[in-house]
């Protein structure tokens, strides 16, 4: 009896030797079966960002998240929102990319698309629809900031004095200002924001240059009482305080008159080149991680940034400042003193503009940073950030948001009169 017991569980064990040579794979060096494709797992991550792209004309870039095990995606889209697997479709994509290109488009209409992942003959649940509305390119200058009154106008400035506006950057182009003192000239139009409380739009360029306008379409020129140029401009809630070269820091209540500010320490004489604001402190940043700060924009201390990189832009995300610049750099501060570097790691990419944007529209709060070759780095955390592509090489310079329409989108503006539009 001793024997048959002794064979049987020799049995056994051999039993579950091999059953679990099996599951391994079997012998020799085999493995797990590695990732398997879900069709219930839709493409996740979705976007389309509209351009008034180059040669091709007005474009929308589609992208999305990589799909697990798929072997190539389809792109559907239609201009009518109900997008589905009947809809037409796109080139496909081979699994090598996440993103797409729509291109020869028509300017203010909206474009609606989906994407599919396949593997052989398996294909996944269409992702979330996404939207993009392309404009015509309307002007060969540089763009440089842009800006929102909160309503129904959008107002942008660049080069050679140009100033447009348009009522939503998607479904209404952009038309010059009707009254515009700098159209046509030398000046570079370098800043532009929004007074709430004063219901006025003004703008800050070369030689001093100040203008400001109610509607965004007649502009009216101011004395900065300085001829240094300036980068950057920002409403306080309280006073505008705008910036630039030669550590230059001006002041005004009401954009028309206006008060220099005293010479910062030593330790910063290069340009500033953004400002921003908290409901208790305002922050400058500039050339060679030039950082300082002011609870009144009067009195002024510099602060240590840990880089020598230039520093092109600044917001609040209402819980810590973040500043933007070349050389891969964007840096966080709570209170404005102390600094750390967060910067998502894109090598060979300069920022230049960036904006915060925490809405009941939006699933989470978002940062938004652009800069060199199109570059566009989203955030929700500045712990990790998500590289959106743009359809654009030419550089980003100046970012804003708004919800006044039925989309709530983000307006990126650029070299070349590049405008770029991203639906959330």
């Amino acid at each position: 009896m001793t024997r048959v017991l002794h064979d049987i569980l020799k049995l056994l064990l051999i039993a579950g030797s091999m059953a679990a040579l099996v599951a391994c794979g079997g012998g020799g060096g085999g493995g797990s079966l590695g990732p398997v494709f879900d069709p219930n797992v839709a493409p996740q991550n979705a976007q389309a960002v509209a351009g008034t792209g180059g040669i091709s004309g007005p474009q929308n870039t589609i992208s999305w998240n990589p799909v697990t095990a798929a072997t190539d995606y389809v792109v559907y889209w239609d201009d009518a929102p109900g997008v589905t697997a009947n809809s037409d479709v796109l080139v496909p994509v081979p699994v090598s990319s996440t993103e797409l290109t729509h291109v020869g488009l028509t300017p203010g209409v909206s474009y609606y698309y989906r994407v599919e992942a396949r593997a052989g003959s398996q294909t996944s649940v269409l992702s979330a629809e996404v939207v993009g509305t392309p404009q015509a390119a309307f002007t060969p200058q540089n763009l440089l900031d842009v800006a929102w009154n909160g309503t129904d106008t959008l107002v942008a400035v660049g080069n050679s004095g140009v100033i447009f506006n348009s009522p939503n950057g998607t479904s209404d182009g952009w038309r010059p200002a009707a009254v515009n003192p700098a159209a046509n000239t030398s000046v570079t139009l370098a800043g532009v924001t929004w007074d709430v409380d004063g219901a006025q739009f003004l703008a800050v360029g070369g030689g001093g240059s100040v203008l400001t306008s109610a509607d965004g379409d007649t502009w009216v020129t101011q004395n900065s009482q300085v001829n240094i140029d300036l980068e950057a401009v920002v409403w306080t809630g309280s006073q505008f305080v705008a910036v630039g070269g030669s550590a230059t820091i001006l002041t005004s209540p009401d954009g028309i008159t206006w008060t220099r500010q005293p010479a910062i320490p030593p330790v910063v004489t290069g340009t500033l080149r953004g400002v921003t604001a908290s409901s208790s402190l305002v922050v400058a940043v500039g050339n060679n991680g030039a950082i300082l700060t002011s609870p009144d924009g009067v009195g002024w201390t510099a602060r240590p940034s840990g880089t020598s990189s230039s520093l092109e832009d600044a917001v609040w995300d209402g819980s810590q400042f973040v500043a933007a610049g070349a050389g891969d750099t964007i840096l966080t501060s709570a209170d404005g003193s102390i600094w750390t570097a967060s910067g998502p790691g894109s090598s060979g990419v300069s920022y230049f503009g960036t904006t915060y944007w925490a809405s009941s529209l939006l699933p989470v709060p978002l940062l938004v940073v652009g800069g060199s070759s199109g570059a566009i780095v989203t955030s929700s955390n500045v712990a990790s950030w998500v590289t959106l592509p743009s359809g654009t090489d030419k550089q980003l310079n100046g970012i804003i948001w708004m919800d006044g329409q039925a989309l709530t989108h983000f307006i990126m503006v650029g070299n070349e009169g590049t405008v770029l539009t991203n639906a959330r």
